[in-house]
């Protein structure tokens, strides 16, 4: 009898840290992709906003030209 209520201890916590492994790796898991997708949405904006500034700079000077002219 004693065994059988050792072994229900036993599995029983066996259980519980398996349980909270698959949600500790779950929990990673969203962490990670969530991480990814900023990186992603880093790396596109970052050059987009750099050529945005580079040819943002050139833009006004057009425009200034074209207005002296008229």
């Amino acid at each position: 009898m004693v065994m059988l209520n050792f072994l229900e201890y036993v599995t029983g916590r066996v259980i519980a840290i398996l349980f909270a492994m698959a949600l500790l790796a779950f929990i990673l898991l969203v962490i990670g992709f969530a991480s990814g997708l900023m990186l992603a949405i880093i790396a596109i904006t970052i050059p987009l906003v750099i050529l945005k500034i580079l040819f943002g700079k050139n833009k006004p000077k057009i425009t200034y030209h074209y207005e002296r002219k008229d």
